[in-house]
């Protein structure tokens, strides 16, 4: 349970920092 909260966690983390970064690249667009 706990490394299965951990996953949902990284995956998170990991989706925000993709959208944060094509929200950079079309900023700079």
């Amino acid at each position: 349970m706990y490394s299965k909260k951990n996953q949902f966690i990284g995956v998170s983390v990991m989706a925000r920092r993709k959208y944060d970064y094509s929200f950079k690249m079309e900023a700079i667009q």
